[in-house]
């Protein structure tokens, strides 16, 4: 029985599942439709947590049951990358995002109190450059190095995913912190010199 945890109130018998749609925007979101006897077919998207967990343990369950004619292996994979990126993204998300928001907010607190001191508008297109370095920095570590990662995963590895290091996760992370703690210096030391 599949049965979606605090998410919907929906439940679907293994064998009842008579169909499986997927659809996914390669490593940026998607869903997965999956059609039984109700005429509403439950969804999972890749907000979900655990979702990429959830999607394997649905394929392994219904090859089981001799049932996988009502899936695209395919489009199931193709999506179960995406989920479990999503995944591995919200993990690396928790160490980033407070650090990134506390400078982001210090960079508008400065830009307005700089502005208004200075009384100089160029003073905000300074700072939003900064805010820009920070964000493509975040961007740059996140997307094109980690979904660059999934995208290299070994052929025969189809429904195992190998995990990211940690600890190098980490490290990236904070260079791009600090790369918008520096954008931040920057637009100060220019901001007090016009």
């Amino acid at each position: 029985m599949l049965k979606v945890k605090d998410v919907v109130k929906h439940e679907i018998k293994y064998s009842d599942i008579t169909r499986i749609n997927s659809k996914s925007i390669k490593y940026t979101g998607g869903w997965m439709l999956i059609y039984g006897q109700s005429k509403k077919p439950l969804r999972l998207m890749v907000t979900i947590k655990d979702v990429g967990l959830m999607i394997k343990r649905i394929k392994l369950e219904i090859d089981a049951i001799d049932q996988s004619h009502v899936y695209q292996e395919s489009k199931l994979n193709k999506f179960f990358k995406t989920a479990y990126y999503a995944d591995q993204s919200w993990q690396r998300s928790s160490y980033f995002m407070p650090k990134f928001f506390i400078i982001l907010v210090s960079q508008m607190i400065l830009a307005l109190i700089l502005t208004i001191v200075n009384e100089n508008e160029f003073i905000g297109f300074i700072f939003i450059m900064a805010m820009m370095v920070t964000l493509f920095a975040y961007i740059y570590v996140e997307y094109f190095i980690y979904a660059k990662n999934i995208r290299k995963q070994p052929e025969n590895l189809d429904w195992d995913i190998l995990p990211y290091d940690e600890d190098l996760a980490v490290k990236r992370l904070k260079i791009a912190w600090q790369l918008g703690a520096i954008a931040t210096a920057i637009a100060v030391v220019i901001s007090l010199l016009l």
